[in-house]
């Protein structure tokens, strides 16, 4: 479902095909994602730094370095990455030392 139709605060899109294979196939699957920016929030400014071998670390600094009016929404990014980072890695954790609570808690 759509986000706005279902209230989510988030659609989950990536793992959709996974998910319906391992349906399909009889196994058990989970998928554990972390968010780091809001469904509103308006990132386009990042993707030009985003290439096939990695992000382009000093191509967006000096980039950033020319638009103080991003550096507030950068930092914020920072800071929501670092939360989400350690609430996956709590997540991973608890679904790798119970499987079967988890996938109970979160299905």
């Amino acid at each position: 479902g759509g986000r706005e139709r279902d209230g989510a605060g988030a659609v989950e899109m990536e793992a959709a095909g996974v998910a319906a294979a391992a349906r399909e196939f009889g196994r058990e699957f989970v998928a554990i994602k972390a968010i780091s920016d809001g469904a509103e929030e308006d990132l386009d400014f990042l993707a030009a730094f985003v290439t096939p071998e990695g992000f382009a670390t000093g191509r967006f600094l000096a980039y950033l370095a020319l638009r103080p009016r991003l550096w507030g929404r950068v930092a914020e990014l920072n800071r929501n990455s670092q939360l989400a980072a350690a609430a996956l890695e709590r997540a991973v954790g608890e679904c790798c030392s119970d499987w079967q609570g988890f996938a109970a808690r979160h299905s």
